[in-house]
């Protein structure tokens, strides 16, 4: 069974009438499964708290030169919603916001590294393939993530630690709970 499916069977999800409102590639989740989304992502900011990262929630919006500066331009202009009467975009990831908060700062080493667990609204175009992928909550124009960000030393160690840290929590969140 597909999300869909299972969504009306449970009375979970309102995917009919929010297509009426806000298009295709959307959905609204109901019930108790809109009360798992909201726990799960409870529960893994919790245990990113517990090995340090600090929580941070971010705007949705951004300006061209974080896009620049993590090369979403000029390439990916087009997976991008941007707002020409505010000369804005909305982000597509956390990831965009917290690259950029630091922007233009000289960070002492002794500050490093800085773990951020974002959580934010992502808008993504997701255009997709004629209708392979439009069945189910996959490749959808907005939704919420948390992930991890980490701004470390650029040093090979450091940074293979970072990243290995970061793995291992996500492998360990999913076995854990």
């Amino acid at each position: 069974r597909d999300h869909i499916e299972l969504m009306e069977i449970n009375d979970w999800g309102e995917m009919e009438r929010i297509t009426k409102v806000s298009g295709a590639r959307t959905y609204a989740i109901k019930n108790e499964l809109s009360r798992l989304e909201i726990a799960i992502h409870t529960m893994v900011l919790d245990k990113l708290v517990e090995h340090g990262f600090t929580t941070i929630t971010v705007p949705s919006i951004a300006k061209q030169k974080p896009l620049y500066g993590m090369g979403y331009l000029p390439f990916a202009g087009d997976e991008i919603y941007y707002m020409p009467a505010d000369d804005l975009y909305l982000s597509g990831t956390a990831e965009l916001v917290l690259n950029s908060l630091h922007a233009d700062e000289i960070l002492s080493e002794n500050d490093l590294p800085i773990l951020y667990a974002g959580f934010s609204p992502c808008f993504r175009r997701e255009a997709g393939a004629a209708g392979k992928d439009t069945r189910g909550l996959v490749r959808v124009h907005q939704f919420f993530k948390t992930e991890q960000f980490v701004i470390c030393k650029n040093d090979i160690n450091e940074s293979e630690y970072c990243h290995k840290k970061q793995k291992y929590l996500q492998e360990w969140i999913m076995i854990e709970d």
